[in-house]
């Protein structure tokens, strides 16, 4: 059905036409309700008359009405006007891709530009469930401002059911338009080997036809011709494209992305358009070449490409990239590392769902737990809930350790779920094995099993068994638990969001096995626990234990139940318990680094030191490419007042990782205990700039307090508080540098009283924490008077008689109650075990022993240096 210029159909004023396709005329239009000029697509009279196609249609419209994205010409409404169907769409000006490459291919800056835009706009939409099935060309618009619009996106799609993408007269958008191969139909030659075969089609095709967009774009020719459509078919089955015909100034990896868009087989093409999108980006900031696939078109490109270089240091580049290709010549360029160090990046969302992301969450984390079980692969787990934001897989590696990353991804259609994977080397963005699994998603559970089974045999791992491990049970039964179950693992996962804790907690709470399965209750154990360490309210302490014996009745022997009960014994100070607790995990999960690091610091907690630096070197040990197994290394040899090897410790990790704040600030208060102030100053600072972090923010406090500048440290104990105000040392540290200030009794004496108060909040959790007792009564003295303290004094010497903090405090009460030989003894104790000595001499309530004989001696005989000067 037909429309011509000059007329009007219902509130539109048909302007001028715009174009012709398979799917109808396309007409530019005013529409005078609205006072704006829109596009309309007239559909033609078969397709209308088709009842099941219409209503197809309509709901495939409705759906991408709803989907807003700043590179896709949006769809305003579809409207029935006296019998005529109209798809009604934003008017976009300026000139599509093919008539920009009319002339000439287009600049290769140019031409990245607009395949970045044109990627992220494919990427959003593919996380909604939406394909384009038509991209070409003609479907990209460049607007004079240089924004790209991408047209037509999804009709291909809505045009169905029944459509056959092998009949090419059956083209959505047909352009028979004049090329310089001849009359032949501009669909063909964006085609998928999968949509030319008539195969169901999903978002690789479209990456596919990505690649033949930006192959055409820079080198001004197709990347599949033919003089007649079947022509081009068999060249897109059967046949590589012209890789000379691409511009030398090419960038290398663009060259490699390209073979990877445009590889037949759809298991091994590029995984999906955030992988495109992220490898563009890299390209457009320069970024270094990797290398290829050996024995590949595009990686014999890249070794013959001429380059001009212009300094030394160039042309040593390509000595070594040379050197590198020559290595590599006829080897197995996918060779897995012996020691398979896997990280499991955060999966791509794209199913559409409301609660989407924390599925995806979810399933990376539930993927981990079941591979961690694996001989042969070690898990290696990200530094903290932030690296969930995190989609660069360089900085992954660089953050974990990992030699091979995983990036799995969670499609859903209906009631139809996907999952699937693909695995690349660290420092190399070439996939090198890729696998999915596709079922009912009431079937989760054994979908994730399906999938980590494929990984297993992607890594050449043989199990004795034959299988994975199924989920520990009792597993919920088939139904929408097993999603919600992992989707409240995905809220979890953000263990440093309130809020996100909290929806775990509600999820978990509220699912009908609730209370019946050990998996649920270990899960919300640890979901009480996180909220406990957020809100430090006692009561999700207690639900916490409670949630943990549940699980631990159900299932004694479920690692996951152990795990957890562990960490809640060791959180409410029950030591030896913990230890026990954890241990019987390990004994079921012998390299589960997690498990590994908590009890080494629940040993350490217990004074069994031997045992403690066994499991902290077992850890480095299993994560040798690990930050984050020198910073546990680290802690353990401060605590144990071994300065210089900690800051060692500190400075290994800093050189696998330099982007770490939390080594700067830990290799910051090392040298603070070694009295090297002015390297101390330089960490701290350097994590300060870096992220602002409650701990580097004490430290530096504590530093100028060591230095007398009380205002200073009062500021950054004040900045450490805002980040962080219910940690009680830090409210002490505030009122101590607040006392030496004049005028600020008032507020000083605030600050001691909200330490007893969030002290005492602590000790309802444990109380067996020597630190909380001795807060308050440190903090009792400057309140209530010197005798009132001493009780919470003695119970904090009684139960932590090493710790410097607690003999540091029993200093300041016993010289405060005039009880000096306690006092010295204390001194002497804390000097012993590592306290620094500055913090001793310039403590102005201590500046009364000065002239004392055996202070003197103490002094002496931990610093001689220091009594001489």
């Amino acid at each position: 059905m037909s429309i011509i210029a000059g007329t009007r159909v219902g509130p539109f004023d048909v302007l001028s036409p715009l174009g012709e396709g398979g799917m109808g005329e396309v007409w530019r239009a005013r529409d005078t309700r609205l006072g704006r000029e829109v596009a309309l697509k007239v559909l033609p009279a078969a397709f209308a008359d088709d009842r099941e196609r219409m209503v197809r249609f309509q709901r495939e419209a409705r759906l991408l009405a709803t989907f807003n994205h700043q590179n896709i010409a949006a769809i305003y409404s579809f409207e029935n006007v006296d019998g005529i169907q109209l798809l009604v769409m934003e008017m976009v000006p300026g000139d599509t891709v093919k008539q920009l490459l009319a002339e000439a291919p287009l600049p290769v800056s140019r031409a990245l530009a607009i395949a970045r835009q044109t990627a992220e706009a494919l990427d959003a939409a593919h996380g909604k469930g939406i394909l384009h099935r038509d991209l070409k060309p003609a479907n990209v618009k460049v607007t004079p401002d240089g924004k790209v619009k991408l047209l037509d996106f999804g009709l291909a799609k809505a045009f169905g059911p029944g459509f056959n993408v092998s009949d090419i007269s059956e083209s959505p958008t047909l352009d028979t338009g004049a090329t310089k191969q001849g009359m032949v139909l501009g669909t063909a030659p964006y085609m998928s080997p999968e949509q030319a075969r008539g195969r169901t089609l999903d978002w690789r095709s479209d990456v596919w036809s990505f690649g033949c967009l930006l192959f055409e774009m820079l080198s001004g020719k197709r990347a599949f011709g033919g003089a007649s459509a079947p022509d081009i078919l068999v060249a897109i089955l059967e046949r590589e494209p012209d890789w000379s015909a691409l511009p030398k100034e090419t960038p290398p990896r663009i060259l490699a992305l390209l073979e990877e868009c445009l590889t037949k087989d759809a298991d091994r093409r590029a995984p999906d358009m955030a992988h495109v999108t992220q490898q563009l980006d890299l390209a457009l900031e320069g970024r270094a070449l990797f290398v290829p696939r050996s024995g590949s078109a595009v990686s014999a490109r890249i070794r013959r490409a001429p380059r001009v270089w212009a300094t030394a240091g160039a042309l040593l580049a390509v000595a070594v990239a040379i050197l590198v290709f020559i290595t590599l010549r006829g080897k197995e360029t996918t060779a897995l590392p012996a020691s398979k160090l896997l990280a499991i990046l955060p999966a791509s969302d794209l199913t559409g769902r409301a609660d989407g992301r924390q599925l995806c969450d979810g399933v990376s984390f539930s993927l981990g737990v079941k591979l961690q079980s694996v001989p042969g692969i070690a898990i290696m787990r990200p530094s903290g809930p932030t690296m969930l934001k995190e989609t660069d897989p360089a900085k992954w590696a660089r953050d974990t350790g990992a030699n091979l990353l995983v990036q799995p991804a969670v499609r859903q259609v209906g009631d139809t779920r996907q999952l699937s994977y693909s695995l690349f080397l660290a420092g190399s963005p070439v996939q090198i094995a890729a696998g999915e699994v596709t079922g009912p998603a009431a079937e989760h559970f054994r979908l994730e099993e399906d999938l980590t089974q494929k990984l297993v045999t992607a890594l050449r791992i043989h199990l004795a068994s034959g299988a994975i491990v199924p989920t520990p049970g009792p597993a919920l039964v088939p139904g929408p638990a097993q999603t919600d179950y992992v989707v409240a693992l995905g809220y979890l996962e953000r263990y440093d969001d309130k809020d996100s804790v909290e929806k775990a907690i509600d999820v978990l709470a509220k699912l009908p096995d609730a209370g019946k399965s050990a998996l649920v209750e270990a899960a919300l154990g640890r979901a009480y626990l996180a909220s406990y360490d957020l809100t430090r309210d006692v009561t999700k302490a207690e639900l916490a234990k409670k949630a943990a014996e549940r699980a631990i009745a159900l299932d004694a022997n479920l690692p996951e139940a152990q795990d957890t009960m562990g960490r809640i014994l060791l959180a409410r100070g029950e030591t030896e318990d913990g230890i026990r607790a954890i241990e019987s995990c390990l004994r079921q999960r012998p390299d589960d680094v997690e498990a590994l690091r908590v009890l080494a610091l629940g040993l350490t907690k217990a004074g069994r030191r031997d045992d403690a630096e066994r499991t902290f070197l077992r850890v480095v040990q299993l994560r040798p490419r690990s930050w984050s197994a020198y910073s546990g290394l680290g802690y353990f040899y401060f605590r144990t007042h071994r300065y210089e090897k900690a800051a060692d410790a500190y400075r290994k990790g800093i050189e696998l990782n330099p982007d770490v704040a939390r080594l700067q600030y830990n290799l910051g208060a090392a040298y603070l205990r070694a009295r090297d102030y002015p390297n101390a100053e330089k960490a701290l600072l350097r994590s300060i700039a870096m992220k602002p972090q409650p701990l580097a923010l004490s430290n530096l406090g504590t530093l100028y307090y060591i230095q007398r500048r009380y205002q200073d440290a009062a500021k950054e104990f004040r900045d450490a508080i805002d980040m962080e105000p219910l940690e009680f040392w830090s409210h002490k540290a505030l009122a101590d540098a607040l006392s030496r200030l004049p005028g600020q009794d008032p507020e000083s004496r605030t600050e001691y009283e909200t330490t007893i108060r969030l002290a005492g909040n602590a000790l309802q959790i444990n109380p067996r924490d020597g630190e909380a007792h001795a807060a308050i009564g440190s903090s009792l003295v400057k309140t209530k008077g010197p005798r009132v303290g001493l009780p919470e004094i003695r119970r904090a010497i009684g139960l932590e008689p090493g710790d410097v903090l607690v003999l540091q405090c029993a200093a300041l009460v016993f010289q405060a109650a005039g009880m000096t030989a306690e006092a010295l003894s204390a001194i002497d104790q804390a000097l012993e075990n590592g306290l620094s000595i500055d913090e001793i001499l310039t403590e102005p309530d201590l500046v009364g022993l000065a002239d004392n004989p055996r202070f003197r001696a103490i002094i002496r005989k931990h610093s001689p240096e220091k009594e001489r000067s």
